[in-house]
């Protein structure tokens, strides 16, 4: 599988967003993990590298980083980057660089969307409940509350998740004919909209991904389960 984290400017925050990947529970994903970063600020380059090299990666997570050859691309260039290394069904993350992956943030998705052959999985997060002490994070005592294993997924989706469908950190989808049937119809609609600039800034297109899908005839997984804190 892989963790795709775009990265913009936030090379204090990157540093604790990979090491929450780290840090997670993966013993039950046989395959590989890979940690793609894409750099989109291209001063930065040294200070990723820095970061990159400074932590313990092994043979079943590993991490690429690529640097952008400019500083604006739009989250469709995300798409074709991610794609560029999955494989054929592989299931696919996204992760911001300021977001910290709950325990069993990606062990649980990548079961449930593999078990029931789902094209795209949204799971919930907890926003702001992270606390620095010298750069140092704290998990406050009542996030254990919602760490839970095997949970099951609900095959409905209703409009009141909004901001969990919008929030790409809660996306978790496979490399199949479906997402991308429904990735390609998201961009007809964006295309058409006078005010696309809008959906890109808003969080819209990832919003829209659920429908699209749907509406091509793929699968679209619900997790009951904060899999990741903003």
């Amino acid at each position: 599988m892989i963790i795709f984290i775009p990265t913009n400017k936030r090379t204090k925050t990157l540093p604790f967003a990979l090491k929450s990947i780290l840090n997670s529970y993966h013993s039950k994903i046989s395959e590989r993990i890979l940690i793609l970063v894409r750099n989109n600020y291209l001063p930065d380059k040294k200070k990723i590298d820095k970061i990159i090299s400074s932590l313990k990666f092994n043979d079943k997570i590993n991490c690429k980083v690529v640097h952008a050859q400019k500083e604006s691309v739009s989250f469709f260039e995300w798409y074709d980057l991610i794609f560029k290394f999955a494989r054929e069904n592989e299931g696919v993350t996204i992760l911001g660089d300021d977001d910290l992956l709950m325990p069993f943030g990606i062990e649980n998705r990548h079961k449930e969307i593999n078990r029931l052959k789902g094209d795209l999985l949204i799971s919930f997060h907890n926003s702001r409940i992270v606390f620095f002490d010298q750069a140092k994070y704290c998990w406050p005592n009542f996030t254990k509350r919602v760490w839970k294993k095997n949970l099951k997924c609900k095959t409905s989706f209703y409009l009141e998740n909004f901001m969990n469908a919008s929030f790409i950190s809660n996306h978790f989808f496979r490399n199949t004919t479906g997402f991308h049937k429904g990735l390609k119809l998201v961009k007809k609609w964006c295309d058409t909209q006078t005010w696309a600039p809008l959906a890109t800034v808003t969080g819209l297109i990832f919003f829209y991904l659920m429908y699209a899908i749907k509406d091509q005839g793929g699968k679209v997984l619900v997790l009951p389960e904060y899999s990741v804190i903003r």
